[in-house]
């Protein structure tokens, strides 16, 4: 790691932390448009595989749910255009009724990458439904506004990857291959900064 890349991640939990000691340590839970219940928008800034938005909820400070969509727009790099899009739901459990949260994320997600040359066009789309452990904190205000982090593996239900035309060989072959090799067991999913507010 470059020292230029370890100042940022040391720069980057120096602000985690001086967010998350300003936030409340407990929030009456009566709170908020429905009793016993928070809900409100949320973006991931910071994430992989991509950005996000979605809406959260929290209820009774002991449970969380959430459902976001990510993704990243057709971009191209030389001859090849990609797209991805994922779609995620997950639930937690906050078993001290603080920012600590344990659950269980579940989605799918579908990477498309193509390739134009010669008058032939050549695509490989990547398609998944995973599931797995998912931990983080959600450090909320007293005024709504939250801030998060979490961490998941999701483990590949289904997996498949395609190829067209099949026998197609180059740039598009090898991102099948990789993809493959990589994904067909399954994903991290990190949200490194999540910002939201709470109603």
């Amino acid at each position: 790691m470059t020292a230029f890349g370890g100042l940022v991640i040391r720069r980057f939990a120096i602000l985690v932390l001086a967010l998350a000691s300003g936030a409340a340590s407990a929030q009456d839970d009566s709170s908020g448009l429905i009793p016993h219940v928070r809900i409100g928008p949320e973006i991931s800034l910071i994430s992989f595989p991509s950005p996000a938005v979605g809406i959260e909820a929290k209820l009774w400070d002991r449970v969380g749910v959430s459902l976001e969509y990510g993704f990243i727009p057709r971009v191209g790099i030389s001859d090849i255009e990609a797209k991805y899009r994922m779609w995620q739901g997950s639930v937690k459990v906050y078993p001290f009724r603080g920012a600590f949260f344990v659950g269980a994320l579940a989605g799918t997600y579908e990477l498309t990458a193509s390739e134009t040359s010669g008058g032939q066009t050549v695509t490989t789309t990547v398609d998944s439904t995973i599931l797995g452990p998912q931990v983080g904190w959600r450090w909320v205000y007293s005024s709504g506004f939250f801030l998060g982090l979490d961490l998941a593996w999701g483990f590949a239900l289904h997996y498949e990857s395609t190829l067209t035309p099949p026998s197609s060989i180059g740039t598009i072959g090898d991102i099948k291959k990789n993809a493959d090799k990589y994904l067909e067991n399954g994903v991290p999913v990190l949200g490194l900064l999540h910002l939201g507010w709470f109603f």
